[in-house]
This record gives C-alpha cells, structure tokens and sequence, in this order.
C-alpha cells in the first residue's frame, strides 16, 4: 500500500515537467521555423543573423561545423544555453 502512494506522489510530481517539457519543445520549434526563413530544415549563418544569441555562438550552436544548423542541433543548443546567454557550466 505505501509503494502505491510513492507511485502516485511521484506521478503527480512529474506532471509539471513534461507539461514544461512540452511548452519548452513547442517554443522552441516555433523559434526554430521563425529563424529558417527560407523552409529548407536548416539555420544558416544569414539566418541566424535575426537572433543576436545565436550568431554570436554560432560555433556552439553548429557542432558538426558544416554551416548550418538543422532542429536538432538547435534544440540541443537552447537547451545548453543559461538565459544570460553563455553556455552553462555543465558544456565546459
């Protein structure tokens, strides 16, 4: 009976994460298809010109150094990103 109610606690106290999870996810995907100006899946070096956050760490931004930025990666770099916009800690 008490592992039934741990089960349930911890059930309600990851709700709020994915629903954060989600919101995060959705406003970053509609960050992403504003910068892709031209619809081909990617950020290029132009495009990211919108977003002073992102051109200024392109390099962090763009792993694979092939010019361009594609969802994942971009989803990846939000993530890593303090709001002060410098790479946390944790990407050293």
């Amino acid at each position: 009976m008490k592992l039934k109610g741990i089960l349930i606690v911890a059930a309600v106290a990851v709700l709020p994460l994915s629903a954060y999870a989600a919101e995060y996810t959705s406003a970053t995907q509609e960050k992403f298809n504003k910068l892709d100006t031209n619809h081909d899946g990617y950020i290029s070096q132009d495009e990211a010109k919108a977003d002073s956050h992102l051109s200024q760490n392109w390099n962090a931004a763009d792993p694979n150094n092939n010019g361009k930025i594609n969802e994942s990666e971009f989803s990846a770099f939000e993530e890593e990103m303090e709001p002060g916009g410098m790479p946390s800690k944790s990407s050293d």
